[in-house]
């Protein structure tokens, strides 16, 4: 697409946004075309922290809090609305029943450049099988798929333990295949191709500003299953990844990665409980990473009223005597409360805590408060 395609469409996309969803073209009629979008306004500020770590490889001084560690979304002592701030419009345009076109477009308070996010071409051969090929988010996770939609889940944000590497979308394509084993739904996935990001904003936690970072060669699979008050889903990713620093080239190298991650969600209608476990290994010139991670919270619905509590861990383990491992955990808890079913609004405290490792950034205590809205 053009920059001149691309800003259009974007100014497009925002002006159905603003006056809520959109519709061109009745229902059965093709084509049609729906826009619909989400904005989540994130404040927050560290209110205590003790700094420990090296502050030549961050801008913004310490103490800090990293929160969002793709995007490079950092709280400092000084309150900011930047880090996590995000607005997003998507359309979903349908030539027949069975094929369509879905376009997403985010802004985000830590980079005003429109991104996009998500550009696809689906085609369904059955109701039960679909293919999609074009841009869209790697499907690492639980909430990859929809982790800018702060109404999507209980906390201000994922949980930076897992959600957050050097890549969160690629350009290639999906299949995904919904069946019934016994009465039990089940949804299969497989997925493969690359993505490059410029500048990327993640290595920024090394210190370095000018790198270029591509994962190749992805291909990965996923399965979920849903019974009655339960859902797992796993996912299993290879790729092979390149580091160019247009700065320091003694800094460029290559990696293989395999990742692997499994959630585990109970919903007994007032009391439910979230958890996800993972592991991103990685292997360059005879050295290893290993980063497993975990996060498990437990909750309860009291009418508009949702508390929800978290424990998240992040743990590395390398062989290389050049990398310091670094660990840390997290407890936080939130209150959310939902004032009509299209709008939350969010009140969080996270502790985080280095322990056993290399002194990265700080110990910190982050206040953060969000209104989600989705139209």
């Amino acid at each position: 697409m053009t920059p001149f395609g691309r800003t259009s469409t974007t100014l497009i996309l925002v002006a159905a946004g603003l006056v809520g969803p959109v519709v061109l073209g009745g229902d059965g009629d093709y084509p049609s075309i729906k826009f619909s979008g989400f904005l989540s306004a994130v404040g927050g500020k560290v209110l205590a922290g003790t700094p420990q770590g090296d502050s030549a490889a961050f801008e913004e001084g310490l103490p800090l809090y990293i929160a969002d560690w793709a995007n490079w979304g950092i709280y400092t002592k000084s309150a900011s609305l930047s880090p996590e701030s995000r607005f997003g419009v998507q359309a979903v345009a349908k030539f027949t029943e069975d094929l369509s076109f879905t376009g997403q477009v985010t802004v985000r308070g830590t980079e005003h450049t429109p991104q996009l996010q998500w550009a696809y071409l689906g085609y369904k051969f059955t109701p039960d099988l679909e293919i999609q090929v074009g841009r869209k988010r790697i499907p690492l996770y639980y909430y990859s798929d929809f982790q800018d939609i702060g109404l999507a889940y209980p906390w201000i944000s994922p949980p930076a333990e897992l959600y957050g590497w050097e890549a969160t979308n690629y350009n290639g394509a999906n299949l995904r295949y919904k069946t019934s084993l016994q009465g039990i739904p089940v949804a299969l996935g497989l997925f493969g191709g690359k993505e490059t990001v410029k500048d990327d904003r993640y290595m920024r936690s090394a210190g370095q500003f000018r790198t270029d970072v591509s994962w190749d060669k992805i291909i990965g699979g996923d399965v979920e299953i849903t019974r009655n008050w339960l859902t797992v889903r796993g996912v299993y990713m290879q790729t092979d990844l390149t580091f160019t620093d247009k700065v320091d080239s003694g800094n460029s190298y290559q990696s293989k990665m395999k990742a692997y991650s499994l959630a585990l969600n109970a919903d007994f209608d007032q009391w439910f409980v979230l958890s996800e476990i993972a592991q991103n290994a990685r292997n360059y010139d005879g050295y290893y990473f290993h980063a497993p991670v975990f996060s498990v919270g437990v909750g309860a619905r009291f009418g508009k009223w949702t508390p929800f509590l978290n424990y998240g861990q992040y743990r590395e383990t390398c062989n290389d005597p050049a990398y310091a491992p670094i660990n840390w955990k997290r407890p936080s808890l939130t209150l959310r409360y939902d004032p009509t079913p299209s709008t939350a609004i969010k009140l969080q405290v996270d502790r985080y805590l280095e322990y056993n490792g290399t002194a990265y950034t700080a110990d910190s205590t982050v206040l953060r408060i969000s209104f989600d809205w989705v139209f």
